[in-house]
Order: C-alpha cells, then structure tokens, then sequence
C-alpha cells in the first residue's frame, strides 16, 4: 500500500476482488447471444405473407376485372406458402428424429424412462376397495386349479442334460448379480433400489442371510422361525 494514491486504490481492489474469489468463488455470467437469423426459407415465408396481406387489402377496393386476376394471384402465392410450410415442418421433424435416435443411442435406458415416467396429474375418487375389487375380476382365473390335461399339439420335454444345483446360493453370486445392475433398475415391492445394496457391502450381506433363510425354510413361516439365528 506504498506510492501514489491511485496505486494504492488498484492494490486495495485486487485485494479484495483476490480474497472474495478464493473464500467464494466466481459467478459466471450469461452472455447474450444473438438471435438466430432467419433462413432463406423463412424470408420467403414472410415476404409471401406479406404480399398476400397487400393482395387482401387490395382487393377490397379493386374492380370486378382486377379482382380476378389478384384471386389467380392469390392462389398462386398460397400454393408456394403451403409447400415452403410442408418443407419446413418436414425438416423439423427430421431434425427432432435425428436428435431423439441420437439420444437413444447414448443411453435407451433413460430415453425410455423419459417418455414412460411423465408426470401425471388428476385425483383419483374411486375408493379403494372399489379398484381392488376390479382388479381381483378382472384379472383372476377361477378355474386356475383345474388340470388342463394333455394336449397332442404340445411336445413332449425332453429330459434334462444337467443336474439341478441344489447347493445354497453364496454371496459372491448375490454380489455378482448386484454389480450387474443398474443404478437405475426398478426396484421391488420394498422400493429399495439396487444402488442401497452396491454403496452398503453388509446390507448386502444381511440380504444374502434372508435368502438363505427363505431357502431352508420356504418363505415367510422360515423367516419367523429364523429371527433368532439372525
């Protein structure tokens, strides 16, 4: 802060812009872009509107006579604006293709979800035992117990190669199937996805030891005989 007085300002402003820069950081403004020029298509656009709109205004105070020749007129200047429109909105929609295949090829998994996970809007003021009920109707078999019997247009199967493992499932195999999913997999009726289980190595070890009870013990009466052995 030695010298003259001017130096002394600019020392004291480098000062504080150094300081306010490293405790928090920069702000990064938008620089306004130009607007986009119309093409050539676009100016024949307008400049057709335009004419048509002298045509209109014209023909209200012209003569029998000339109003047949501005109507021939007309017709043709409609006729070059609806085939410009057609091949404007063609190349708009070929463009929109081209950028949505290019989307789908980066990453199918997240262009699906954005066109299935829309938000939806609305309120539902059927009960809910209404559409269980329509659910259970609709989509239950009564007769599934029944036995179909042979049919001669089914083959017979053919008897299997292989044995059928029978050993327990192991850890390395839930953990080889975990690291093959996806972060954004669908999770199951507890809604806990994959990614808990990939970040948490001993969750994974506590769902390996469920399976293992639902195994020996065959579903929900195996995991309430199994509580203490966890």
């Amino acid at each position: 802060m030695q010298g003259p007085v001017d130096r002394k300002i600019q020392t004291l402003t480098t000062h504080i812009y150094s300081v306010a820069k490293k405790r928090f950081g920069l702000e990064e403004t938008m620089v306004p872009r130009d607007p986009p020029k119309p093409n050539r298509r676009q100016t024949r656009i307008e400049n057709l509107r335009r004419l048509l709109n002298q045509i209109r205004r014209r023909f209200r105070d012209s003569s029998p006579s000339e109003q047949l020749g501005l109507s021939e007129l007309r017709n043709i200047l409609r006729s070059q604006l609806t085939s410009l429109r057609k091949a404007k909105n063609t190349r708009r929609k070929t463009r929109e293709k081209g950028k949505k295949r290019a989307q789908f090829t980066a990453n199918p998994y997240k262009f699906g979800k954005t066109l299935l996970d829309k938000e939806r809007s609305g309120l539902i003021e059927t009960p809910v035992e209404e559409v269980e009920s329509y659910l259970r109707e609709t989509h239950s078999d009564p007769n599934r117990e029944d036995a179909l019997g042979n049919c001669h247009r089914i083959d017979p199967a053919e008897p299997p190669q292989k044995k059928m493992i029978l050993t327990e499932s192991t850890l390395r195999e839930l953990s080889d199937i975990i690291k093959k999913a996806r972060f954004g997999s669908a999770p199951g009726p507890n809604a806990i996805p994959y990614k808990v289980y990939k970040m948490c190595p001993r969750l994974l070890m506590w769902l390996w030891r469920l399976l293992k009870v639902v195994e020996k013990g065959g579903g929900a009466r195996g995991l309430e005989r199994s509580k203490a052995d966890l």
